[in-house]
């Protein structure tokens, strides 16, 4: 995927590729989704952001879910790739990501 991006980054101008850049990256997660079979399809994620305090928040979130009798429930720790995350999510249904 970087050498496609590389191309077509040579490709356009830097002046219009600047102006466009923020709708590619909604083009490019759209044929990803379609590339690898809409692999979020039917997983409820819940998404922790923030600057202190997300391995935290995401690691009590996972706990609760499991005592809660959610048995399983994926936590994306911090450095997993997020397709990972993805295929670990599809088969638990329930993902806690920390991003």
């Amino acid at each position: 995927m970087n050498r496609f991006r590389a191309v077509v980054k040579s490709l356009i101008p830097r002046s219009l590729f600047r102006s466009i850049e923020p709708f590619g990256h909604g083009v490019e997660a759209a044929l990803m989704q379609v590339r690898y079979g809409f692999p979020t399809r039917g997983i409820k994620v819940i998404g922790v952001t923030g600057t202190d305090g997300k391995t935290t928040t995401a690691t009590m979130i996972h706990g609760l879910l499991t005592e809660a009798g959610f048995i399983d429930v994926a936590l994306r720790p911090v450095g997993m790739p997020m397709l990972a995350s993805v295929i670990t999510a599809r088969k638990s249904k329930i993902g806690v990501n920390q991003t």
